[in-house]
């Protein structure tokens, strides 16, 4: 079965609040992250995190020419996909949040 637009947009809220839990913690102390605004920064960070961990990068920046690559490679297709002038996730066509939730998906 193929998630909704709701489940995906769940999907990457959460992976975005764990690259970045700081400007959430309210919302996730009160229970509310489906109020949180997701922005193009948000996504652009969820999916270094998430590379970071696959490839062990305990630095802040990417190291190394493959993995520079590859970060760009994804960066490229996303921006091909996301409208730069709806900033907000939830403004998104449902193939870019598709898209982001099945690169952002479980570990």
């Amino acid at each position: 079965m193929v998630p909704d637009k709701q489940t995906n947009l769940e999907i990457i809220r959460q992976k975005c609040i764990e690259a970045n839990p700081e400007p959430y913690k309210n919302l996730v102390r009160d229970n509310a992250t489906n109020f949180a605004t997701i922005r193009l920064a948000d996504v652009l960070l969820a999916i270094y995190t998430k590379l970071a961990r696959e490839e062990n990068i305990k630095s802040e920046r990417i190291r190394g020419m493959q993995q520079r690559n590859r970060y760009g490679a994804l960066v490229d297709v996303l921006l091909d996909k996301y409208d730069l002038r709806k900033d907000d996730l939830n403004d998104q066509s449902e193939e870019t949040i598709t898209f982001i939730a099945q690169l952002l998906g479980p570990d």
